[in-house]
C-alpha cells in the first residue's frame, strides 16, 4: 500500500518462526501507531469548552440571551441575562457560574414578568462584575459569555455544584473543631504542672522572714 517492494521469501521461509514473529511484530507496531494517532486529537480537543459550546448552540431552544459590555459602567463588566421566566434556579446558577470564575459581583438588578395576555413572561438580569478589581479582560468575554450561557441551559449542573461546595465547607470546619479539639487534648497530656506544698510556700518577692523572739 506505501508502495514498497514486496518480499522475495521462499515457501520455508515463509513458514519458519523468525518470519512468522517479525510479521506478527509488524502488525502490532502498525496497529498501535495507527490508535496512537487516531488518539492524538484527544489532547488538542477542550471537553469542557466543546460542552459550553453545545448547550450554547441549544439557546434558541431554551430561549435565553447573554450580553458583555466593558462599556456600560466604568471599572465594572456589565453582564446582562434575559430569558424565560419559568426557568427555575437560573439566577443560582448564573452567580455561581461568575463566583467559579474568580469575579466580584459589584452591583446586581433585575426583574421577572410573569406571563399574561400581553407578553410570555421574561427574565432580566444584570450583574455588574470584576475580576481581581479590573474589569473582565477584552479577549476573556466571549468565553466568559459562553459559561453564562451554559449555566442558564444547564441550571441544575450548577446548582449541584453549590450543594457540593456546601457540603465540603460544614464538614471542613467539622474536621477543623476535631483537629482543635484533639491538639487541646495533646496539650494536655504533655504539659504537666506541679504547684509547691502550701507549708513551703516561698515568701512574697521583697519581703524579709520576721525574726523569732528571744527567749
Amino acid at each position: 500500500r506505501m508502495g514498497l517492494p514486496a518480499a522475495q521469501l521462499t515457501e520455508a521461509q515463509l513458514c519458519s518462526g523468525l518470519v512468522k514473529r517479525v510479521g506478527l511484530l509488524g502488525s502490532l507496531a502498525g496497529v498501535f501507531c495507527g490508535c496512537s494517532l487516531g488518539l492524538l486529537n484527544l489532547l488538542i480537543i477542550d471537553t469542557n469548552h466543546t460542552r459550553e459550546l453545545k448547550l450554547a448552540a441549544q439557546s434558541s431552544a431554551y430561549g435565553f440571551s447573554v450580553a458583555m459590555s466593558n462599556a456600560q459602567r466604568e471599572g465594572c463588566t456589565a453582564i446582562t441575562v434575559e430569558g424565560p421566566h419559568n426557568v427555575q434556579g437560573v439566577v443560582a446558577s448564573v452567580t455561581t457560574a461568575i463566583a467559579t470564575a474568580g469575579c466580584v459581583i459589584r452591583d446586581m438588578s433585575g426583574h421577572r414578568d410573569a406571563e399574561d395576555e400581553s407578553n410570555h413572561g421574561q427574565l432580566q438580569l444584570t450583574y455588574f462584575i470584576t475580576k481581581d478589581g479590573e474589569q473582565v479582560d477584552d479577549d476573556d468575554l466571549e468565553q466568559f459569555a459562553r459559561s453564562i450561557m451554559a449555566a442558564c441551559n444547564n441550571p441544575q449542573r450548577y446548582q449541584m455544584l453549590a450543594s457540593e461546595n456546601e457540603e465540603l465547607r460544614l464538614s471542613n470546619e467539622k474536621l477543623q473543631r476535631k483537629l482543635e479539639e484533639a491538639e487541646r487534648a495533646l496539650e494536655a497530656q504533655l504539659v504537666r504542672i506541679e504547684r509547691s506544698p502550701k507549708g513551703n510556700a516561698h515568701p512574697p518577692k521583697g519581703s524579709s522572714p520576721s525574726a523569732s523572739p528571744a527567749v
